[in-house]
């Protein structure tokens, strides 16, 4: 049996156990359903690169799919973690989102890879700055959900207008604890948008012309790599 073989006959495992066709596993790993075919059969070469960032996409540990590891294909095979692909956007992206008033996340052409289940309204983005350490610092990637209410001192994502009275000269992305003033969990205004580092100023948002509350974070990841902070 040759090397290309056995990998291709163990994808073909991993995607009958999992119920996904050659089609589901074509979107996954970004190629033709073709050519996913061809590493079943063992007709194409995969290489080492192709395997890993495979595995990377299914959420499952490359060394099953290079060699057939006995200690990982158990595991593997019975808790498998699909990859979800959701909007990575920039500042300039959640501006115009916000200025547009559409629903559901903003639109982008990147995208991040992450094996945790959420909603398809989310989308992810890196934090702009250090208000809110050390819960979340300048670079860590954010993953907020458009759709999911407020709560008091949930943490939440707006777009800000106005620094007290004075209009910005452009707008503000900031991510900051929410507080209602009425202390009832309800979007509407006023409510203020609160630091927890020290020196970074509480914003008091009066309306939609202040401030407009974008969405709720959900998950984070740790230090994003600055890759990514390149295109903002």
């Amino acid at each position: 049996m040759t090397l290309k073989k056995s990998i291709g006959e163990r994808i073909q495992l991993y995607r009958s156990v999992n119920d996904l066709t050659q089609q589901d596993l074509a979107k996954i790993a970004d190629c033709s359903k073709q050519l996913v075919s061809a590493w079943e059969g063992g007709r194409a070469e995969i290489t080492v690169s192709s395997v890993v960032l495979l595995a990377r996409r299914l959420g499952i540990d490359p060394r099953w799919l290079l060699l057939g590891d006995r200690d990982t294909e158990r595991h593997t095979l019975k808790t498998p973690n699909l990859i979800q692909h959701i909007p990575l956007v920039t500042k300039a992206q959640i501006i115009e989102h916000t200025l547009s008033r559409h629903k559901g996340p903003p639109s982008s052409l990147q995208t991040i890879s992450t094996v945790a289940a959420h909603p398809g309204s989310c989308f992810a983005m890196p934090c702009l700055d250090d208000g809110m350490a050390p819960s979340y610092r300048r670079g860590d990637l954010l993953i907020v959900d458009p759709n999911l209410q407020p709560s008091p001192d949930t943490h939440v994502v707006a777009t800000v207008f106005k620094d007290g009275t004075q209009d910005m000269d452009e707008p503000h992305v900031v991510v900051r604890r929410v507080h209602f003033d009425g202390g009832v969990g309800t979007p509407s205004e006023p409510y203020r948008l609160v630091p927890s580092a020290p020196g970074w100023p509480e914003i008091s948002v009066t309306s939609r012309s202040t401030a407009v509350l974008v969405g709720r974070v959900v998950a984070t990841q740790t230090r994003l790599i600055e890759l990514c902070l390149v295109r903002w």
